[in-house]
């Protein structure tokens, strides 16, 4: 049964095209017409046949519980053939249906008959028993279809197939007692005739008050039935109502050979059927909101030192990040940083060791940082591109007292707050003389501004995991006085 297990699923429009739906349809429609059949005569039989044959045996009690015993064996066969079909499979469960109704069904007729003739309680036994098996199973039909579907087409759309299945029980509903009832008005008819045969015309006139001419009419009034014959027939003549249903059971049972062959050709669904490509249900992931950037300038000064340091005792290094910009100017550094050596190369060393230090100390704080080092003439406007091309949004900036000629033509700081596009904070040194009570970092982080602490910082932490320094080459095209930015190589 492995095989008829599909593993993908065929759909719902699809489902009708496929002949294994229509071979279960035919399957389950004869088991359903065949139990059907004897559920609607065996009440009837039983009062008709055995209790004429065992008046004794076969009263209104015992015909009581024996409908109660059908109803018990409809349920039974529900619960107990479906447990068997997991094991055996929906397949082998419905052969065996076919296989064990069959006989059941023609070998019923010779067991009225066998009643009547002998009057043996052994063939009431037999034929009590054979209908409640046939009851049981049809009862299992119901119950085993449904698994039997989801086998072949795939549990997605089962309990819809299942609802155009059930077409075949609605089918079965009309077409079984149609039949039945025209078979046994068949058989009543004929038996009725050949009761007539063995009448006397005079004898029948005289009891019914009306010729044979008339015996169609006296039929359908019902003035005529099999009972009064049998009162004015010859001696010894045989009742024929163990007899009619004889047609019945065997139109049963060559039903239930249709639905045999039809559930034995069924094979597994063609993946032609198969839906090609399961559907997997789409998940909206949430878009990930991008992280608060700062932007913090250092120099080497207490100032940029203070800046630095209040940035890494504020921010939250969950949900923000940090980039560490410095500016390289050679032509002038010596003037604003007397303490650094005035040859441009040593100069521009000096700021790579002065960002690797402050990533170096924001890394070992689980902070991410991305050092960046901008060459050109114009720090406050290489600053300023920094700010759009790395979407800072915050752009941090230390801030000393302003004299001299700083007041008169302004500073960076004065630039940046002008033309940056982004929030401009400004730090002074002071600010950091009391330490932050923020948890998110170490009490490690020194407060001090000095450089040559960071260094000692620099030379104890790793270099692990710290971005590469990005080097920008600020340059204004004197022809049309633009400015461009290029990523120099390492």
């Amino acid at each position: 049964m492995t095989g008829m297990v599909s593993s993908r699923n065929v759909h719902i429009d699809t489902v009708m095209w496929t002949p294994q739906f229509w071979q279960i349809w035919i399957s389950f429609m004869t088991l359903s017409s065949a139990g059907m059949a004897v559920v609607s005569v065996a009440k009837t039989m039983m009062t008709e046949i055995f209790a004429k044959a065992l008046p004794l045996i076969v009263t209104g009690t015992f015909t009581s519980y024996y409908i109660m015993m059908i109803s018990a064996a409809n349920l039974t066969g529900r619960l107990g053939w479906s447990w068997a079909s997991d094991s055996l499979g929906r397949k082998t469960v419905f052969t065996i249906f076919f296989a064990s109704s069959i006989p059941l069904f023609l070998v019923i007729p010779n067991l009225a008959q066998w009643v009547v003739t002998t009057g043996s309680e052994f063939y009431l036994s037999m034929f009590y028993i054979s209908t409640l098996l046939i009851y049981s199973m049809f009862g299992a039909g119901y119950a085993t279809t449904p698994a039997y579907e989801a086998d072949l087409f795939g549990p997605k759309y089962c309990g819809a197939i299942h609802g155009r299945m059930l077409t075949a029980s609605a089918a079965a509903s009309v077409v079984g007692p149609m039949i039945i009832t025209r078979l046994r008005s068949i058989a009543e008819r004929n038996a009725i005739n050949q009761l007539v045969d063995t009448v006397d015309p005079a004898v029948f006139m005289q009891r019914f008050g009306a010729s044979l001419d008339q015996l169609d009419v006296l039929i359908k009034a019902k003035t005529v039935t099999i009972n009064k014959l049998l009162q004015i027939a010859p001696p010894g003549t045989i009742d024929p109502t163990p007899f009619l249903y004889n047609s019945t059971m065997y139109v049963a049972a060559g039903a239930l050979v249709v639905g045999a062959i039809s559930n034995f050709t069924i094979k597994p669904v063609n993946p032609k059927y198969m839906m090609a490509d399961e559907i997997k249900p789409h998940v909206v992931k949430p878009t990930p909101v991008p992280k608060f950037t700062y932007g913090v300038c250092v120099d080497g000064s207490e100032y940029g030192a203070a800046a630095f340091n209040y940035v890494l005792r504020t921010m939250n290094k969950e949900t923000e990040r940090l980039v560490v910009v410095a500016a390289d100017y050679p032509h002038i550094v010596a003037f604003h940083q007397p303490h650094w050596p005035n040859l441009p190369e040593e100069a521009h060393t000096e700021k790579r060791k002065l960002l690797l230090s402050c990533a170096q100390l924001a890394n070992s704080l689980g902070i991410e940082c991305e050092p960046v080092l901008l060459v050109g003439p114009n720090v406050g406007e290489a600053i300023c591109f920094a700010v759009k091309f790395k979407n800072i949004d915050q752009l941090v900036l230390g801030q000393g007292s302003r004299r001299g000629i700083q007041a008169v033509i302004g500073t960076i700081s004065k630039y940046c707050a002008d033309h940056a596009d982004c929030n401009v904070l400004f730090v002074k040194r002071g600010h950091l003389l009391t330490p932050s009570s923020n948890t998110n970092l170490t009490d490690s982080l020194p407060v001090s501004t000095n450089l040559g602490e960071w260094e000692r910082i620099r030379e104890e932490s790793s270099t692990e995991n710290i971005t590469p320094i990005s080097v920008y080459e600020i340059k204004k095209e004197e022809s049309t006085n633009d400015t461009t930015i290029n990523n120099k190589p390492q």
